[in-house]
């Protein structure tokens, strides 16, 4: 039996988050940033509770500390605003994006000499440290078993998914939403979110998956059929799994009421 149409991580239209690449003057390097917002904001409503616990505690200490939160319609979020302002229309990766929003470090991979930035990031530095809640999977090339594992390991642990593609010459980074897997219990199609996807309106879209052999290695990378021409095949290069971080949580809260 097929099992159609699981959507992984949002429930209905309304939620979808797609921070759009709008403004005027030029952000088209700026998909990264859309899709870390995107990501971002899934992660402030997952972890809603916690969220207001911290605010809390924060504002205890200083009453004026805030979290960009405001997401009035796809082409308005103060997170996405937030990134723009601080890095502007340079190419960048989805990680350095998560990292530097929670932790204020804009690095891929995080070090213990590595210094936080103080300003309109690393909100939540007190809880996660130089931890990150984000891992990527795949390498510029995703095989078959590795992108199904990362799918199943997302579903599995309710994660949410930033997507890194290849086209029209170089990397395009976008949202995964959802899934639907073959009676083998494959993925065969994917519910996307395109940060540039103007001509599209408000709407999550589905891609088929595809895998085809490489001649050289021999292994089975994975394809999708590009929503705006089903006759070509985009390249997936990896996939990004954001985690809720809820151990992490539990243990500061924990230690905070001694």
């Amino acid at each position: 039996m097929v099992n159609k149409c699981i959507t992984l991580f949002v429930s209905n239209r309304c939620n979808k988050l797609d921070a759009r690449d709008t403004s005027p003057t030029g952000d088209g390097k700026t998909c990264w940033e859309a899709s870390s917002s995107n990501l971002m904001h899934w992660w402030l409503n997952a972890n809603r509770s916690y969220v207001e616990r911290y605010l809390e505690y924060k504002r205890r200490l200083n009453p004026e500390f805030s979290i960009p939160s405001a997401y009035p319609d796809s082409k308005h979020s103060e997170i996405y605003q937030g990134f723009k302002n601080r890095f502007g229309n340079k190419s960048g990766y989805i990680v350095s994006g998560v990292n530097w929003f929670l932790s204020g470090i804009c690095n891929r991979v995080m070090y213990p000499q590595d210094v936080p930035e103080q300003e309109n990031a690393g909100f939540f530095f007190d809880v996660f440290g130089r931890y990150s809640l984000v891992k990527q999977y795949g390498n510029g090339y995703m095989t078959k078993e590795e992108f199904n594992n990362a799918i199943k390991l997302a579903k599995k642990q309710g994660m949410a998914v930033g997507l890194d593609i290849f086209i029209q010459g170089g990397g395009h980074a976008i949202n995964l939403w959802g899934a639907e897997f073959d009676e083998k219990g494959e993925v065969s199609t994917i519910y996307l979110v395109d940060n540039n996807d103007g001509n599209l309106g408000d709407w999550i879209y589905k891609a088929k998956i595809v895998y085809e052999q490489d001649a050289s290695s021999g292994a089975l990378f994975t394809y999708m059929k590009w929503v705006y021409n089903e006759d070509l095949k985009i390249k997936i290069m990896d996939l990004v799994l954001l985690d809720k971080g809820t151990s992490y949580w539990e243990s500061f809260f924990k230690n905070k009421n001694g």
